[in-house]
């Protein structure tokens, strides 16, 4: 039986589902805080890729992804079966935090609503970093989930900001 998700249980479910997509779609390793001494130190908004996308359903919001420029680099390279020297890997960096992002939301939604209400995912748009961190950091505390996670030993950061919260979101069993 499935209780109702606090909004305080998004960011372990966020850290989880994101470590999850990146471990097992990207090939990278992950360690969340339970793995930390302290807390990533985030590089400045112009050494990253970031990604954004929306999306509707029983609730609405969005969720941004933001990767180290030389990391997003090796996600792309890793996720197209690429040599990390071959030019495509540079070319499709933005592409790969894109989709990551894309996997990570279709995994927490349902998560979140449960499996049987249906979601319009957008598609991922690569944005500003500095943009996303600010629009992140403007949103209600209440209708927001920011997390870091050491990818490949450098700092990446996911964030789900809902517009809205119904009562009846559930939370992993």
């Amino acid at each position: 039986m499935r209780q109702q998700m606090k909004i305080e249980n998004l960011a372990h479910t966020l850290e989880a589902t994101a470590s999850s997509v990146l471990g097992e779609a990207a090939f990278a390793m992950v360690d969340g805080p339970s793995d930390w001494d302290e807390p990533p130190q985030l590089l400045p908004a112009k050494d990253m890729i970031a990604a954004r996308l929306q999306f509707q359903g029983p609730f609405t919001g969005s969720m941004f992804l933001a990767a180290p420029v030389t990391l997003a680099h090796e996600l792309a390279a890793n996720m197209l079966g690429l040599e990390l020297v071959d030019p495509e890997a540079a070319l499709r960096r933005g592409d790969a935090v894109g989709e990551l992002l894309n996997m990570i939301c279709g995994n927490l939604l349902p998560l979140i609503a449960g499996s049987a209400p249906e979601f319009s995912i957008g598609a991922p748009a690569t944005v500003d970093c500095a943009a996303a961190r600010a629009m992140a950091g403007s949103h209600p505390e209440d209708l927001r989930a920011v997390v870091a996670l050491l990818v490949e030993d450098e700092p990446v950061e996911a964030a789900l900001l809902l517009d809205d919260f119904p009562t009846e979101a559930a939370t992993l069993p």
